[in-house]
């Protein structure tokens, strides 16, 4: 979040796509990514979602808000 707290029980899925984890206890996750251009969403109920791209990045601190 954005206290740099883990946030577990997000919903990570490529955008577009049907197949989707979710955040561990320590609000990590592992996607596959067939192309670098794929925008990643991540959502949770009590955050905005926030869709990113990772790129060739091999791993990200993704930060979401809290909804107002």
């Amino acid at each position: 979040d954005n206290k740099n707290r883990p946030l577990p029980g997000a919903v990570i899925k490529i955008k577009d796509e049907d197949a989707w984890t979710t955040s561990d206890d320590k609000g990590e996750f592992t996607v596959s990514v067939r192309d670098q251009a794929e925008t990643i969403v991540i959502q949770h109920k009590k955050m905005v979602l926030k869709e990113i791209i990772i790129g060739d990045q091999p791993s990200v601190n993704i930060v979401l808000e809290p909804k107002r």
